[in-house]
């Protein structure tokens, strides 16, 4: 049916070639047919100085969007002050 389940998911964005960002979680639900995954678990979005770690959330691979849902944080590195 297109669906599975998979453990240390890792999903990387590109823009021009290179990795510009990169969604991890410990579990997810994957569907293959329209390039989306699910989670309930731990989750964490890098992309250049910014971390942004939460609960749950979902990945769309066709838009490029991840959704975080719950105790977001986020951590802005080497920037200047």
């Amino acid at each position: 049916n297109g669906f599975m389940t998979v453990v240390n998911a890792r999903a990387e964005m590109y823009q021009s070639n290179k990795v510009s960002a990169v969604f991890t979680t410990t579990a997810c639900v994957l569907d293959r047919l329209n390039n989306r995954a699910t989670t309930a678990a731990p989750v964490r979005l890098a992309r250049g100085t910014v971390d942004i770690t939460g609960i749950g959330g979902e990945w769309d691979g066709k838009a490029s969007q991840v959704t975080i849902r719950s105790n977001v944080q986020m951590v802005i590195t080497g920037g200047k002050p």
